[in-house]
């Protein structure tokens, strides 16, 4: 079957024949549900939608059959509806770990579709394992990856009493949907998501015995006897596939059959050989008697008229079934055993599948970071880029040494480190079977990517996923034990000691092969926890011994003396560094070279689609690698502006080139000068730099709308999202770009362009130069202004009050709700705080005037406002709404003295006992304090 065939007519359930599944499946989650969503899922919602899943079934059965045989695989594709008795379990199992985690309970069919992500399944048996990378490479080529692979790998825990010799399980399991636009016959069922299982069919002869028993729990506990004998069964499973393997290399000269019936006596004998030596060997060291017949793995010869490469294949296929049968049936003679109760039914969890809930669980709690896409945000490398950096000396002795080891990447900004970081995590670097390839990239401006702790929760997170032997039960436990608990919901420790420690415990629990930690852009993540991330990757670098794991550590960022210094003071050798700006001419003259195949590159690409003749190419070419000193990024940069010129013939091409920008900041200055609307395309750039987490495009749409003389909430109409992203575009430019619907600034050195610096250390610049009108323009007090203000009008739209804000069940989805309501509530005092009130046309007495109203406790909106605040916000916080004390938590100095000049209780407490005095001293504010000392307070 080929994607691109046309679809065939399906009969549904009253439903158009070709409406997309995911639709229906909107629709139906819209559904009264009453008090058991389970219920309604299973004999509602499920009848109506088997059909189609079944269908969708049948149609990637048939394309994944026809893909893998056109690629010449050997294999078997099997695929299967999940059936409703299974669907009940697995629910069932899904909600008891919901409970035991957060007591909480499936209260919508969406909270089912978001667990259940194998109504459809596939599971691809390879015969030869050496074609596993081949049927990865065309599921990551076929489909999209909704989630990073499971990889069920040999050195997990699975037994209590009995290490297995040979391995857990193996499989890999992809959670997948069809691509958009790229599914023909299968279009309707885009953005479902289903399952794809990888395995060997070794694997899946052992997986008949283990899978039921270690992995489904049916029955009590396994004794050490039991443990064993299934062990011996993956032994035997893996001999038939060393045959298989044998054979086809002995073989592998017969394309049609084999010549004669004494040879295939010859080559079948020598297996079979083999196979009961190897066979003895097990029994001898299993130190009992097996139940599997003496013989060994192959009963004898094959029978006459088995003339064929595929008769031999199914010949030994029948012999290891019959083994596996004589297992189960001669069982052993301990009423204790699981075995002797097989073919009973008993679906009580056992602990150890409760311990692979719990752990399925805190995959999902380390998640805290959609690291994966925030890779993916940079661009690949051209083709023939990063060649010199994975050739240099210092790279090559990094890569290839047995021991831990520690490698620094400095760069200047724009010069392509992140677009390094990624080649290596996805490429040079990837994660094999003996090396385990984790990242993380900081980001300045992303809550969520520029915390320390977050970073080494992705990366055990990472580890986990590939390396589930990693995630041992003493990990767990000290998980539980130092868990957090937030609004009822279970939470990572925040402690970064306790995070470490647990990376190292799961590095040391990495028995085979190497760790690899890339981490990018480590000059973005916040200060103290960087400073606490190059302690602990030192101390542990000092310390290495050839005994100590194989943990390896690849750090990029920006050439900062004060990272030198933080390394400098744990190690006693230089760090091994090497510098993306090039220490040789040779280097300069490499790295030149291959920003030279970028122009090269965006050339050939952008010139075709502007319709510039090869000529004209030639010249834009040439004109642009005569810019000295350029890097990636003014490459990038360039190109948006060479787009957006008028080219009619070569001429054109030299004069647009004699005026291109020759600096990242000149080319930055240019593209915001083009800007069809100067002021629109300022404030948002005020509103991007000020805020306290990037906005999204909905937030930015009414914070752009939004006035003083608003009152409803609904006469404010939003943009249509699209259409709002193409206007952002128009008025910035590339100076910002649009992630999961957020909007952020291209790059961190557009923030340094925008910002002027408030370091008493770097010089200072004037406001405007005479070129370059929009660096240093935006000043940090005028811009918290802007967003202040717009923070304090949202809060006097009329949509939301107190008695309706505590009368919600779900008051996190109240706010979410209300656009840009709980970024106000959150942010809108810390804004007040940091604004220039000398500029606009607000002054500051009408500001504190305006502070003084959302402080009104008579006021329903104020109280509603402050305790979005209390429940958004984890660090310390008044208790009580009582204005002076509010204003002197905040340190609002010029409301403080209103509110002392209008007779507050200067001495007035909270139901703790604190005061105004207690807040402002707490948390710095010493203009407060003073104010409240001459005010008499105690």
């Amino acid at each position: 079957m080929d994607l691109r065939s046309p679809a065939r007519a399906q009969v549904g359930d009253g439903h158009a024949p070709n409406q997309l599944l995911r639709a229906k499946i909107n629709q139906l989650t819209q559904e009264d549900v009453g008090t058991d969503p389970k219920s309604t899922f299973v004999n509602d919602i499920w009848p109506k939608l088997q059909n189609e899943y079944d269908t969708m079934k049948e149609g990637l059965e048939e394309f994944c059959k026809d893909t893998l045989k056109r690629k010449e695989i050997n294999c078997e594709v099997k695929s299967r509806t999940k059936e409703v008795g299974s669907i009940k379990k697995s629910l069932d199992r899904r909600e008891k770990a919901l409970w035991e985690q957060k007591q909480q309970r499936f209260e919508r069919l969406s909270d089912i579709f978001r667990k259940i992500h194998d109504l459809v399944g596939l599971r691809i048996i390879l015969q030869f394992p050496h074609d596993m990378e081949r049927v990865i490479s065309f599921i990551e080529g076929s489909f999209r990856i909704e989630e990073e692979p499971v990889i069920f790998r040999p050195d997990r825990e699975v037994g209590r009493y009995w290490k297995t010799w040979f391995g857990a399980y193996q499989t890999r399991n992809y959670r997948v949907s069809l691509k958009t636009g790229k599914c023909g016959a299968l279009s309707r069922f885009c953005d479902v998501m289903f399952e794809i299982q990888v395995t060997t069919i070794a694997e899946d002869l052992f997986n008949k015995l283990a899978h039921p028993l270690l992995y489904k729990d049916k029955g009590s506990s396994l004794t050490r006897q039991d443990e064993i004998v299934i062990d011996l069964a993956h032994g035997n499973a893996l001999c038939y596939a060393l045959s298989l393997a044998y054979m086809e290399e002995k073989l592998k000269k017969r394309t049609s059959g084999i010549g004669g019936r004494d040879e295939v006596e010859a080559a079948t004998k020598e297996v079979t050989e083999d196979a009961i030596r190897f066979r003895e060997s097990l029994t001898k060291m299993a130190s009992f008697e097996t139940l599997v017949s003496p013989q060994g793995l192959l009963g004898g010869l094959p029978p006459e008229g088995y003339n064929s490469v595929d008769d031999l294949k199914g010949w030994i296929a029948n012999e290891i079934t019959a083994v596996l049968d004589e297992i189960r049936s001669r069982l052993p003679t301990n009423p204790d055993s699981v075995l002797s109760k097989f073919a009973v039914a008993n679906d009580a969890p056992s602990p150890r599948s409760v311990l692979e809930e719990k752990k399925v669980e805190w995959l999902e709690r380390l998640y805290s970071c959609r690291y994966r896409d925030r890779k993916d945000v940079n661009p690949p490398r051209v083709e023939g880029t990063c060649e010199w950096f994975t050739s240099h000396p210092l790279f090559r002795n990094w890569q290839q040494s047995n021991t831990a080891g520690l490698l620094w990447v400095s760069a200047n900004p724009g010069c392509g480190k992140s677009v390094l970081a990624k080649y290596l995590a996805d490429d040079v670097l990837r994660s094999t079977d003996t090396r385990t390839t984790c990242y993380f990239f900081f980001k300045d401006g992303f809550d969520d990517q520029k915390s320390s702790t977050t970073a080494l929760c992705c990366i055990l997170r990472q580890i986990f996923k590939q390396r589930p032997g990693c995630f041992s039960d003493q990990i767990l436990r000290k998980l539980e034990e130092d868990k957090r608990v937030e609004k009822g919901e279970t939470k990572p420790p925040t402690s970064f000691r306790d995070l470490w420690d647990l990376f190292m415990v799961a590095a040391g629990n990495h028995k085979t092969g190497e760790i690899v930690c890339i981490i990018d852009a480590l000059d973005e993540c916040e200060e103290s926890g960087r400073n606490q991330l190059i302690d602990a990757i030192s101390n542990f670098h000092s310390h290495a011994t050839p005994r100590t794991s194989i943990l390896k550590f690849l750090l990029t960022s920006r050439r900062y003396q004060s990272i030198t210094r933080e390394f400098s003071r744990h190690l006693e050798r230089k760090l091994p560094t090497i510098h993306l700006s090039g220490e040789s001419p040779e280097e300069r003259r490499d790295i030149s070279r291959e920003i030279d195949l970028v122009v090269r590159n965006r050339v050939a690409d952008d010139g075709g689609r502007l319709g510039l003749t090869q000529e004209e190419q030639n010249v834009l070419r040439e004109e642009l690698t005569r810019v000295p000193n350029h890097t990636y990024l003014w490459v990038y940069l360039i190109f948006d502006i060479i787009n957006k010129s008028t080219i009619d013939r070569a001429e054109d091409i030299r004069s647009l080139a004699s005026t291109i920008p020759k600096t990242v900041d000149a080319a930055y200055d240019r593209i915001l000068s083009k800007s069809p609307d100067i002021e629109r395309a300022r404030k948002i750039l005020h509103i991007i730099v000020a805020a306290a987490k990037p906005l999204t495009l909905q937030e930015m749409d009414l914070a752009l709308a939004i006035g003083p003389k608003h009152r409803l909430f609904g006469d404010l109409k939003p943009v249509p999202e699209t259409r709002f992203r193409e206007n952002i575009r128009q008025h910035c430019g590339l100076f910002v770009v649009v992630v999961d619907s957020k909007i952020y600034l291209l790059h961190q050195t557009a923030r340094e362009f925008l910002v002027p610096s408030l370091s008493p250390t770097l010089p200072v610049f004037p406001l405007r130069g005479p070129k370059l009108q929009w660096k240093f323009s935006l000043h940090p007090g005028e811009s918290n202004r802007i967003l202040a203000e717009i923070c304090m009008w949202r809060l006097s739209l009329s949509d939301f009050n107190l008695k309706t804000l505590q009368a919600s069940k779900e008051q996190d989805q109240y706010i979410a709700e209300r656009t840009l309501l709980g970024y106000s509530a959150q942010y809108w005092a810390e804004h007040f705080g940091k604004s220039d009130w000398n500029s606009g046309d607000w002054t500051i007495e009408k500001a504190t005037k305006k502070a003084l109203f959302h402080l009104n406790p008579q006021r329903p909106a104020s109280l509603a406002w402050f305790e979005m605040y209390q429940m958004l916000i984890t660090k310390a916080r008044p208790r009580n709404f009582i204005p002076l004390i509010i204003a002197s938590y905040f340190g609002h100095n010029t409301v403080v003295q209103e509110l002392l000049e209008a007779r507050a209780e200067v001495n007035a407490k909270e139901s703790d006992g604190k005061t105004p005095l207690h807040w402002a001293s707490e948390n710095g504010h010493d203009r407060v304090v003073e104010q409240l000392l001459e005010a008499r307070a105690e």
